[in-house]
C-alpha cells in the first residue's frame, strides 16, 4: 500500500495499522499517521495501538513495529538491535534480530552501557568507590562502610566488595574477600 508516497505494510499483530520501513506508522481507524512519543526514561519512540476486537489500548516500541512488520523473524532471537546505537532511528537498514546477550554486548562495544556515576540510578561517585575500596584493604567491614554510607544499600556495597558492580574502580584493589568473618579456627587461636 502506498500513502502519500510511503511503502506501507500490514503490521502483522494487528492489521489497522500500516507500518513503513522508515518507521512510520499509519492507523486505518483514523486514515492518518501517528505520532510517536519519546519515552524520556528509556529513549525509544514509543505509540499506543487500539487492538480492533478488544478495543484495549498497548503502547509498543516502534522500533519493534518496524523490525516485526519488514525483518525476517528468528525463532531464537527475540531483541530488536539498532546497529547505530541511535535508539531514535528506526529505520529497517539499521534494525536487526538478535538476542540478549548479544545486544548488551553491542551497547558495550558503543560504549552506550552507563556505568558508575553515569548510571541513572547511582548514589556514589567514582571517588567515594575509591575510599571504600581503600577501606576494604584496611580491614574494614561491609557494616563499617555503611554505617559510613548510609544511603547506599547492603546489596550494592556487597557487590563493590565482590566486584560485580564498580570492577572498573575495584579491580585497582586487592583485599581478602572473607578477611572480616570470625570464622572457628580464628576463634580457637585466640
Amino acid at each position: 500500500t502506498i500513502v502519500e508516497n510511503k511503502m506501507l505494510k500490514e503490521y502483522p499483530k494487528n492489521r489497522m495499522y500500516l507500518v513503513s520501513e522508515k518507521g512510520d506508522v499509519f492507523s486505518l481507524y483514523t486514515s492518518r499517521f501517528l505520532k510517536p512519543c519519546l519515552n524520556k526514561y528509556r529513549g525509544y519512540y514509543e505509540l499506543v495501538l487500539v487492538n480492533p476486537d478488544t478495543k484495549e489500548h498497548k503502547k509498543v516500541l516502534v522500533h519493534r513495529l518496524v523490525a516485526e512488520t519488514h525483518l525476517e523473524p528468528d525463532g531464537e532471537l527475540w531483541w530488536v538491535n539498532h546497529l547505530d546505537g541511535c535508539k531514535t532511528n528506526n529505520h529497517i537498514s539499521n534494525l536487526e534480530w538478535t538476542n540478549d546477550a548479544l545486544n548488551k554486548a553491542h551497547a558495550k562495544d558503543l560504549g552506550l552501557m552507563a556505568k558508575g556515576s553515569e548510571h541513572h540510578n547511582s548514589k556514589l561517585t567514582e571517588e567515594d568507590v575509591h575510599y571504600i575500596c581503600s577501606m576494604f584493604v584496611a580491614g574494614k567491614t561491609t557494616g563499617d562502610m555503611l554505617k559510613e554510607f548510609p544511603f547506599v544499600s547492603r546489596g550494592t556495597m556487597l557487590n563493590i566488595r565482590g566486584r560485580r558492580t564498580w570492577n572498573h574502580v575495584s579491580k585497582a584493589y586487592t583485599w581478602c574477600k572473607h578477611s572480616n568473618r570470625v570464622n572457628r579456627k580464628n576463634v580457637q587461636r585466640l
